[in-house]
């Protein structure tokens, strides 16, 4: 997946679920007059947030994966060892 694809995936996805979340909370409070910009908002936020932060995320992801995989160092004791 290249970098544009990660970032409009991530952008969709945290859009979506930060939309939602304030969506949630808009309806729960008595500013029912500001919804669709709030939403809109939002989602944009989230969207942001979310281009910005996937490669470096996807970056980390990949050095803990290839950290994980490299074989451990095991240091076994032996009877009458110091």
């Amino acid at each position: 997946m290249s970098q544009a694809e990660l970032q409009g995936l991530s952008c969709l996805g945290f859009g979506t679920l930060s939309a939602t979340t304030t969506t949630v909370l808009v309806i729960l409070s008595p500013l029912e007059a500001l919804t669709i910009p709030v939403i809109a908002a939002g989602f944009a936020a989230g969207c942001g947030v979310a281009a910005v932060a996937a490669p470096g995320v996807a970056w980390l992801g990949r050095r803990i994966r290839a950290w994980l995989a490299e074989p451990s160092v095991t240091v076994q004791a032996t009877r009458g060892s110091p």
